[in-house]
């Protein structure tokens, strides 16, 4: 008995340090760091690179209203470890590019929306825009399959960049550069 719960223990263990490390709800992506031309190529038509959510406050944010601007749109959640690290390199990225023609926004996909995602931004102090998902969105965006999963834009809103799974900052801040500088 103690040797089979201790198997399970471990096997359970194992597989959560496994998820951690790739990302909350895991994904069949090969590889993080994916060029526009990989992150939709599983979809069988192009996917639509647009949204209009509400924002914590009621107020509509629409994407298409970004375009002119590098936009950096990560999907992700409360309870998710690997997006909790990511989100204090993005609220920087968003301070230093603060002007400069860059966006960040934030997809918060818990299930609860604002009743639990308002307190987490208040408390984590994250001033970039937070919208909550419809439920589609990731759809649209070609299939979020695990979180966090961060696209960069250029101004044209063509995505540059996806990442699944947590980042460091400066892997960001370089796909947000060449965005910048693809003539877009």
């Amino acid at each position: 008995m103690f040797r089979k719960t201790r198997t399970t223990s471990l096997t359970f263990l194992a597989l959560t340090a496994l998820l951690l490390a790739a990302g909350c709800g895991g994904g069949d992506e090969a590889a993080a760091d994916q060029t526009a031309a990989g992150a939709g190529a599983a979809a069988a038509e192009e996917p639509s690179y647009d949204f209009s959510l509400q924002d914590l406050s009621g107020n509509t944010l629409r994407l298409a209203d970004l375009r002119g601007e590098v936009v950096v749109v990560d999907f992700w959640a409360t309870w998710c470890p690997p997006c909790r690290k990511a989100l204090p390199h993005l609220q920087e990225l968003h301070e230093e590019f603060a002007g400069k023609g860059v966006r960040v926004v934030g997809i918060a996909t818990d299930q609860q929306g604002a009743a639990i995602v308002a307190p987490f931004v208040e408390k984590n102090g994250l001033t970039f825009p937070i919208v909550l998902t419809d439920g589609k969105v990731d759809r649209d965006f070609g299939g979020v399959r695990g979180i966090p999963t961060t696209f960069v834009l250029d101004k044209q809103g063509k995505v540059v960049r996806k990442f699944v799974g947590y980042q460091e900052k400066d892997v960001y801040r370089a796909a947000i550069l060449e965005a910048a500088s693809s003539g877009g």
